[in-house]
């Protein structure tokens, strides 16, 4: 979505608040200093993608646990 382009149908209505005042907090900081997030949203499908802000970064890898995927049984 950062690219301006939908990944689920490829239009280009990409809206952000990303210029705006407005942040979302994710949980997972503290509070005193909770990670910020950026959002995207496609404005045809409504699809919506968010990303930590980058000064957020170093804390976020602090804070969660690297994800391992679970082997699938067949």
């Amino acid at each position: 979505m950062k690219d301006g382009k939908c990944p689920k149908c490829s239009s280009d209505q990409i809206l952000t608040e990303e210029a705006g005042s407005v942040r979302d907090f994710l949980p997972g900081g503290s509070m005193f200093s909770p990670l910020h997030l950026i959002n995207y949203a496609c404005g045809s499908c409504g699809y919506l993608e968010s990303y930590v802000v980058s000064q957020d970064l170093e804390l976020l890898n602090q804070k969660w646990a690297k994800f391992v995927p679970k082997p699938h049984r067949t």
